[in-house]
């Protein structure tokens, strides 16, 4: 938009110089005005306040200096007539009235381009405040994605670690199943008995020593 603004103000004021006419100057400011409003108007339907702003404060600035422009003309007109010649006076002063309506002209734009640097102030300042403040957001977002992460890294290694103490102590129950399986093969009662019976027969042979003394 800010291209197409540039262009719309290069070819009005090539158009002036060419013709160095009131009207000319008269359509060009026209033709400037149109194009920052068209400007002003596409950003603030897109949501853009600050630009459209800034087309209004540019699109005036250019018209100011076409304004001028326009009353430098005027005055050169006037400075090569005879004022003493009726009709060339008449011609004067309808200058002079042309000056001054320019002159106010110019003092309005020149006022609303002061209250629009104004305006484009503030709205920077609240601009950069609230951008300040959406990258405090984004920061402290970023901030408690790399915790989170980091916590998930802790968690997922504490479950790989419980994963692996489970692992063994169900390898440990299965060793000690296998171990009990084989014990049991071993039939512990008949042992027992065997251990028995030798205890008896150990009893035994002591007692026929001490009868044969």
């Amino acid at each position: 938009m800010k291209v197409q603004n540039e262009m719309a103000t290069k070819i009005t004021v090539d158009t002036v110089q060419a013709a160095k006419s009131v009207s000319a100057f008269r359509n060009g400011i026209t033709a400037l005005t149109n194009s920052w409003k068209a400007n002003e108007m596409a950003y603030r339907t897109a949501g853009d306040s600050l630009n459209a702003l800034k087309s209004r404060y540019e699109g005036i600035g250019n018209v100011i200096e076409l304004q001028k422009q326009k009353i430098d003309e005027l005055k050169n007109r006037q400075e090569g007539l005879d004022r003493t010649n009726k009709d060339q006076a008449n011609t004067w002063l309808k200058l002079e009235k042309d000056i001054q309506t320019a002159t106010r002209q110019l003092a309005s734009y020149e006022a609303q381009q002061k209250g629009l640097e104004d305006s484009l102030k503030n709205l920077n300042k609240q601009y950069e405040k609230q951008k300040k403040e959406l990258d405090e957001v984004v920061d402290k977002t970023n901030k408690t994605t790399e915790k989170t992460t980091k916590a998930s890294e802790i968690y997922k290694k504490q479950q790989i670690r419980l994963n692996e103490t489970a692992t063994a102590i169900a390898k440990a129950k299965s060793e000690t199943k296998k171990l009990q399986d084989e014990m049991d093969k071993l039939n512990p009662r008949g042992i027992d008995r065997v251990i028995t019976a030798n205890e008896k027969l150990g009893n035994k042979i002591k007692g026929t020593r001490k009868n044969n003394r």
